[in-house]
């Protein structure tokens, strides 16, 4: 079963940010609220193998609220795997890949998504179903989404002149073509090989250091972020025992390390040694005091 659900606002100040019909059951992407700033652009795919989630955020619209900021767009697909899925997986992997190929220009955001969104969700429309007393059926939504995947322009298959990162689990920097390429090449070996793994686009990541909560020993990692401090895609290291996505170990930190990076040197480890600092302070001290005692005992026995 495939669930298909999108979140815009109105233009009317009271219209804020909703899902049109009935949205998801579970904001499940907020276990990403660490690592991404939903207003801005974020690709969160999670695959089981069977089933799959997909989240796109900080699409922009033509639109504008009553204050002329601009209106966005998230969309939210969801295939637990069973029976013959309403949106193909290949249509799925178009969103990202043309959203994706958007962040690496000087005005992200501004290409053929938002013409494709708009197209199938007229202002007039938005704001209709916005205000109606029930909620939108499902499948018009669906109907909307899967409209707006044929209007986007025709690319090469997702795999076609794609690196292959021979690394299981890899950072890049969004800005590098052959990086964003290589991020989709994993989204389609996730969705239409059905492959388990994940493939995010986060915003507030800096190093390999930032992605230590989400590493998971049952699910390979592939991450594109703006401004990170890494070139091409960059290893990122095992910790010692499995962490869900977007959660924190609840176990004490390792003492060395956890995230290696190819390009980043792992920092030595310095070991303290507390006992051994207080003797140097005080055996000075006893020194002195024993000095003092065999001075004064001569005098202490006339």
């Amino acid at each position: 079963m495939t669930a298909v659900h999108v979140q815009t606002r109105g233009r009317p100040r009271h219209r804020d940010y909703g899902f049109l019909g009935a949205g998801p059951e579970r904001p499940w992407w907020r276990e990403y609220a660490g690592h991404t700033a939903f207003e801005r652009p974020t690709v969160l795919v999670e695959s089981d193998g069977a089933g799959y989630r997909a989240y796109l955020s900080g699409i922009p619209s033509a639109r504008r609220d009553a204050v002329g900021t601009v209106i966005r767009y998230t969309l939210v697909v969801e295939e637990d795997g069973v029976g013959v899925p309403a949106v193909e997986p290949a249509a799925v992997v178009t969103l990202v890949r043309c959203w994706v190929s958007e962040q690496g220009g000087p005005r992200p955001g501004s290409g053929g998504l938002t013409r494709a969104l708009d197209g199938a969700f007229p202002e007039d429309e938005v704001e209709r179903m916005l205000a109606a007393p029930e909620p939108v059926a499902p499948a018009d939504v669906r109907r909307r989404v899967v409209a707006a995947v044929r209007a986007l322009p025709a690319a090469d298959p997702a795999r076609s002149g794609a690196p292959d990162v021979g690394e299981r689990d890899w950072l890049a920097d969004a800005g590098s073509a052959p990086a964003r390429a290589a991020f989709v090449r994993r989204v389609d070996e996730l969705l239409v090989d059905r492959r388990p793994g994940r493939a995010l686009l986060l915003n507030l990541v800096g190093s390999p250091a930032d992605l230590t909560a989400l590493l998971d020993d049952t699910s390979p990692l592939a991450v594109i972020a703006p401004d990170t401090a890494v070139a091409g895609p960059t290893r990122l290291g095992r910790e010692r025992g499995p962490v869900g996505a977007g959660k924190a170990p609840s176990a004490a930190p390792p003492r060395t390390s956890p995230v290696i990076s190819a390009t980043l040197p792992m920092p030595a480890r310095t070991t303290s040694r507390p006992v051994s600092r207080l003797w140097t302070v005080l055996t000075p001290l006893v020194l002195a005091l024993a000095a003092v005692i065999a001075l004064l005992l001569p005098l202490l026995s006339r």
